[in-house]
């Protein structure tokens, strides 16, 4: 075989495709579905870390957050695109609604969190509101300041979704599952040049690479620059037979139905100095200790999980190009907001890629 047909048998068998997407935690997943969706061709790569943020955080969306009881970043926006987007995808996989709402029953840890609530009740905030007949909540848990609920919050079942929408991209050829080697990766800093990876086993030409990688970004050389923050965050799994599934429970940890049966998970912490992703004992020792003392149900512990969660300096997530090579982007840095943010930033590059809409301009990739 010649030179030129060795070139000539390589270019055919190299899958050539629109949009390389690494990651398949919940911004991979969003991402490469809208651009599924709106007819672009993908291939994610992904090696399915089973511990990673996606994989074992609540799928909270809370309109409301921290002890001034503030209306989160985007709130008005996020919300209604959230609800479309998650029963979209649900459709598409012909699953049972992945998304519901639910009220956070967010408990007063003392006065000073009380008048806050009061303060913001006041001022008319939509997303709080006043508890009925709360006396009865007393057979669950502890309130010696009472509470208040948070409405309008969502639950996302990411336990359910992400790996059906695996299975659906290896049934469609659509997911290498190998981990991303940058080094494998041959980019041009000359806009509308065409981008290839190649490890061997694998062949692509893609337009554009979008990285949605994660805590794996610490590994990538052409985003180095931005200035991510991780920060560990631990969970505990029970099962508390007794405790109504109906509500999220914020005490001093948040209490939020898990999955199917019975299960809550317990959680977290946000910790900003860490030696590794292993859970910690200190922690299973911490939250038991307050399972014990404020919760007024029987409960066995099933699981203890941990993750890095990859946020950044600003707490905004950076979502963008990469300044000297055009076809790179990425979309990380989502930190604990990742199932609000997730589906805004995917509409977001879907409808930059396909109708060059510019990205806010409090989200950027520098």
């Amino acid at each position: 075989m010649t030179e030129k047909s060795i070139l000539i048998s390589i270019f055919v068998s190299m899958k050539q495709v629109d949009c390389i997407v690494i990651g398949q935690g919940i911004a991979g997943t969003l991402l490469s579905f809208e651009l599924i969706q709106a007819g672009l061709s993908v291939q994610v790569i992904d090696a399915g870390d089973p511990y990673g943020a996606s994989r074992v955080a609540s799928g909270v969306i809370n309109p409301v957050t921290g002890r001034r009881v503030v209306e989160t970043w985007k709130i008005d926006q996020l919300l209604p695109l959230a609800i479309d987007t998650y029963n979209r995808i649900s459709t598409f996989l012909k699953l049972a609604p992945v998304i519901k709402p639910v009220d956070v029953l967010a408990v007063h840890g003392d006065q000073q969190m009380r008048r806050a609530y009061e303060k913001r009740y006041n001022e008319g905030y939509r997303y709080i509101r006043e508890v009925e007949d709360p006396e009865k909540y007393n057979a669950f848990f502890n309130q010696p300041h009472g509470l208040h609920a948070i409405t309008q919050a969502l639950l996302v079942d990411l336990q359910r979704l992400l790996p059906v929408y695996r299975d659906y991209l290896a049934s469609h050829q659509l997911l290498s599952d190998v981990t991303f080697k940058w080094d494998w990766l041959q980019v041009s800093k000359q806009q509308g040049r065409s981008l290839i990876y190649e490890d061997g086993n694998i062949q692509l030409k893609a337009k554009w690479l979008i990285a949605a990688e994660g805590t794996a970004v610490a590994h990538n050389p052409y985003f180095k620059e931005l200035a991510f923050r991780y920060n560990k965050g631990e969970a505990l799994i029970i099962a508390a037979p007794k405790l109504p599934r109906q509500h999220i429970y914020k005490l001093r940890y948040s209490i939020v139905p898990w999955g199917d049966k019975d299960l809550f998970w317990i959680g977290s912490t946000y910790q900003w100095e860490f030696d590794n992703v292993l859970p910690t004992g200190s922690f299973r020792e911490s939250v038991m200790r307050f399972l014990d003392t404020e919760l007024r149900v029987p409960y066995q512990l099933t699981a203890h999980i941990a993750a890095v969660r990859p946020a950044t300096v600003n707490r905004r997530p950076f979502s963008g190009w990469h300044r000297e090579y055009p076809q790179l982007g990425i979309l990380n840095g989502l930190g604990t907001k990742g199932c609000s943010l997730a589906p805004y930033l995917a509409a977001a590059w879907k409808d930059h890629l396909l109708h060059g809409r510019p990205f806010d301009q409090e989200i950027t990739a520098h």
